[in-house]
């Protein structure tokens, strides 16, 4: 699995709407394959397809209570919200995390499918039926998509997990006995007065144990709560989208090198001569893509599965206090 991560730029926008748009590429593509799916049939009650559909093309995220689905609008309010009132407007206010998933553990996943598809009566025999008619098959990779969709949705939140806790961060037990800002400068106050009464400095290595130590003390004799536990995946504010397709770039090393090709054989074709070999010989050369033997050019898309996870997270963790809310870049 390779999981890359791009930092926001924040001279573009203070918005992650730009990225929540672009995601939504697909989402045309997803429902006009289930209309053409759905135009024989005289109601579309017949079948849950819209629903499998509707929840490809929607984002999702975790909350207490479990997956939850959102449109692109509530998703973008999600991160631009999330905010601290620390925050700099020339710092990053999210993070994209790209997680691809290798071709070996794509084959693992559909094996996965097909055991799910088998404990649910889909067998070889109703495969070989479905496969017998388009409308068979199609509905075959209609059922196929929704599971891997779902595989994938379910591995995001094992990522999220794993994002959380290599941070080794910590948050607040207890936000809503949080102090208020003249609380908390008064107790910072007496804490540093604290430590210095005790001889303990900043170079001491066990200074912010010590320091956090006494600033919870000092918080709890006024009736209020700075404790800490370790950060957790519920802790995070984050939405993502799974996606089914990769196109070349126009930065790709085979796109580029395919154009310098293509430059070469159309100087020899102006040319004067029988340049017919050298042609031949440079077009053996061009980059083909591996699945679809189509030649490799920007905009092109990629052969064979190419899903992928988008994951859209903020810089902040979700405590309630503006104030309160920790930096997890």
């Amino acid at each position: 699995m390779h999981i890359s991560f791009t930092k926001h730029n924040p001279d573009i926008s203070q918005s992650c709407k730009a990225v929540t748009e672009y995601l939504e590429k697909e989402n045309s593509f997803r429902e006009k394959e289930f209309e053409n799916f759905m135009d024989e049939f005289e109601s579309k009650e017949l079948s849950d397809f819209d629903q499998q559909i509707e929840k490809q093309n929607l984002f999702f995220t975790t909350d207490e209570t479990g997956e939850k689905y959102l449109n692109q609008n509530t998703a973008t309010d999600l991160i631009d919200q999330n905010i601290s009132s620390r925050s700099k407007e020339n710092e990053s206010k999210f993070f994209i995390l790209n997680v691809s998933p290798s071709k070996d553990e794509l084959e693992h996943l559909n094996q996965i499918i097909d055991l799910e598809l088998k404990s649910n009566g889909i067998n070889e025999k109703e495969i070989d039926m479905l496969n017998q008619t388009v409308k068979g098959s199609q509905q075959l990779e209609l059922i196929k998509n929704d599971l891997m969709h779902q595989c994938l949705r379910e591995y995001a939140n094992d990522v999220m997990k794993e994002y959380a806790d290599n941070f080794n961060r910590n948050v607040y037990s207890n936000p809503d006995l949080l102090p208020n800002r003249r609380e908390e400068l008064q107790i910072n106050s007496q804490t540093k007065d604290e430590l210095a009464r005790l001889g303990i400095n900043r170079k001491d290595p066990e200074y912010a144990e010590k320091f956090q130590n006494i600033r919870e003390q000092k918080a709890a004799e006024l009736g209020k709560d700075l404790s800490v536990r370790k950060m957790t995946e519920k802790d995070l504010v984050w939405v993502a989208k799974v996606e089914e397709q990769r196109t070349y770039k126009a930065n790709d090393k085979w796109v580029t090198d395919n154009r310098k090709i293509n430059r070469e054989i159309k100087l020899l074709e102006s040319e004067k001569g029988n340049n017919s070999s050298k042609i031949d010989e440079l077009k053996s050369q061009l980059h083909k893509d591996r699945t679809t033997g189509e030649i490799v050019r920007e905009g092109l898309k990629k052969g064979g599965q190419q899903y992928h996870i988008h994951v859209i997270v903020s810089r902040y963790d979700n405590c309630p206090n503006a104030r309160y809310k920790g930096s997890i870049s």
